[in-house]
């Protein structure tokens, strides 16, 4: 797999930030501009969103910004998510909307360290369900 460069990551990681703007085609072009950075590289979303997940050292050249975070996170990634995450995307990960949710709760994930608490509920719900039609009864109650 091809491994991003730091600087690459921390492109891609601002480029996401700006999604969220309330600014619609300021958002759109984010996504066009972050999608472009990923084809460059001849990666993935999904190469990425892996990358991620191993984690990438805080220490490594070109990550930390010139100015230290206002508040450091209080902790590490929570394996036992990721653990659930994986799990559910080999049982179910064909459907679209499956795949969907998984994909958000691991950027959500990564992130904020943690994801939010419907994200968590409909976690565990998909961990225990049995067949697709649960995994869709879930998802419409998300």
């Amino acid at each position: 797999m091809n491994e991003l460069p730091v600087s690459v990551l921390k492109r891609v990681v601002k480029l996401m930030a700006l999604t969220t703007s309330t600014n619609d085609m300021e958002a759109l072009a984010a996504v066009r501009k972050a999608n472009a950075t990923l084809d460059r590289e001849g990666v993935s979303w999904e190469k990425l969103l892996c990358q991620l997940s191993r984690g990438v050292s805080e220490d490594a050249p070109g990550w930390r910004t010139s100015k230290p975070a206002a508040k450091p996170r209080k902790s590490k990634l929570d394996f036992d998510v990721w653990e659930q995450i994986n799990k559910v995307r080999m049982l179910f990960g064909d459907d679209v909307r499956v795949h969907a949710f998984l994909s958000d709760a691991e950027a959500t994930l990564y992130i904020r360290g943690k994801l939010r608490q419907k994200q968590t509920r409909a976690l565990n719900k998909l961990a225990d369900a049995t067949s697709v039609t649960d995994c869709l009864d879930v998802l419409n109650t998300v």
